[in-house]
């Protein structure tokens, strides 16, 4: 239970961002593989940015609250 409510605040977190908000809907009508490579674009941006990866798991250790 306490991962599941984890999970939910970390969306929640995420979604406060209109920029993060704006990504669903871009992706409608995508291909699967597409879809597939979003979150690979992601994490390549995150590296170049020297961010850890971020998983289901917990939040990254360099997680920061939106403003």
């Amino acid at each position: 239970m306490a991962e599941r409510v984890g999970s939910q605040l970390r969306l929640a977190t995420a979604l406060r961002d209109a920029r993060v908000r704006d990504l669903a809907p871009r992706t409608q009508g995508l291909s699967p593989a597409a879809l597939d490579a979003v979150p690979a674009i992601v994490d390549k941006a995150r590296k170049v940015q020297n961010l850890s990866s971020v998983t289901d798991d917990g939040p990254p250790p360099d997680a920061r609250p939106c403003p």
